[in-house]
């Protein structure tokens, strides 16, 4: 009986891009990296204003990542087509927006219950750089990630571009 090895992407340092959605892009370690949503493996849906160009590797310019404008409440999915218990996650921002201050990262197995892994109030991780890493507590398997905008961003009260650049996710894969 062969015993399957659960393949395992621990966060590193905010320089390094070795996260799910990375293999993902680089078809499990096999080839050099293509955008996974370009390519269909990774699906984006949601409120998004903005083409999705940049999972997993920062891009530099306004038109990197996707943006909700308008109202908290706003919020976009990210689809896997593997399970992921996840241990951390990465969400970068274009310096050319205003910097996130009010969201929540949830996750979905099915897409129809979801469990908030992190919710950021006034976040202030952001500050040092435009790329930052947060610890998620769950022993859950996910296939679903979404952020969902819940307040105004560095741009004022009433300021609600989310604009987000990449994210990436760490952790086990579930085989």
């Amino acid at each position: 009986m062969k015993i399957l090895k659960k393949p395992k992407f621990p966060f590193t340092t905010l320089q390094e891009y070795n996260g799910i959605v990375n293999w993902l892009g680089t078809d499990r370690g096999k080839r050099p990296f293509t955008n996974p949503v370009d390519t269909g493996i990774v699906r984006v849906t949601g409120d998004t204003t903005v083409p999705s160009r940049a999972v997993g590797v920062t891009v530099s310019g306004q038109d990197c990542g996707w943006c909700t404008n308008g109202t908290p409440g706003r919020s976009f999915t990210l689809e896997l087509p593997i399970h992921v218990i996840p241990t951390s996650y990465c969400l970068s921002y274009s310096g050319n927006c205003c910097r996130p201050d009010n969201w929540k990262l949830s996750g979905s197995l099915t897409g129809n219950v979801w469990d908030d892994l992190k919710v950021h109030a006034n976040e202030q991780g952001l500050d040092v750089a435009s790329r930052a890493n947060w610890a998620i507590n769950t022993t859950k398997e996910y296939s679903r990630f979404r952020l969902t905008s819940s307040g105004s961003d560095r741009g004022g009260p009433t300021c609600f571009c989310f604009h987000v650049c990449s994210f990436e996710v760490y952790g086990e894969v579930s085989v």
